[in-house]
Order: C-alpha cells, then structure tokens, then sequence
C-alpha cells in the first residue's frame, strides 16, 4: 500500500461533498417542520346563555369560532364572578368543540 504524507487530503470517490441546499434528504426534512409548525384546527365554543372567552390576550363572546395552530392552550371561559379554564389539544386540520351550559 503506498504511503502519504501526513496532511494530504485524501482523493477520490472516498471523499463526500456536502449537500446543496436543495438536495432532496434535507428539503424534505425542512418542509416537514415547516407543515408542522404551521398545522393549524380550529376551537369551536359555544356557553349558553353566553361566556366571555380568554386565551391568551384574545378575547370575544360566545359563540366563538378560532383557527389556532395545532397543540396545547388553555381556554378560560368567563361570564361575571363564574369561571372555567379549560385545558384543549388543537389537532391539525379539525374542529375541536367546547359546549357549556351557565
């Protein structure tokens, strides 16, 4: 086998290039995130008589319907001194429903 000096790069087919940007193993992985942090559903309420409705710094009366990004938020339901918070999982691309009768 012959011999090299120390320090020489090594040539041939041995030797990988790194990917270009749009190679379709690390596309395909960023467009995936992107769709997941994107998936968005959709929080139905509805409170009979009616209910103020809290989640975040947003606020309207029922009957409320919201696109939300899919996953966890917390819900607080509100009409004079009576209130609930309601812990709701988002799934991407459905209706997710909260009824409650005051």
């Amino acid at each position: 086998m012959p011999s090299r000096e120390r320090g020489t790069p090594v040539s041939g087919p041995s030797q990988r290039e790194p990917l270009a940007p749009d190679d379709k193993p690390r596309a395909a992985g960023k467009e995936k995130r992107a769709q997941q942090a994107v998936a968005q559903g959709t929080l139905h309420v509805e409170v009979q008589p009616w209910a103020d409705v809290v989640i975040g710094e947003w606020q309207d009366t029922t009957p409320v319907t919201r696109p939300l990004p899919a996953g966890h938020h917390r819900v607080l339901l509100r009409k004079g001194k009576q209130t609930e918070l309601v812990d709701v999982v988002i799934a991407p691309n459905q209706t997710t429903t909260i009824t409650r009768s005051w």
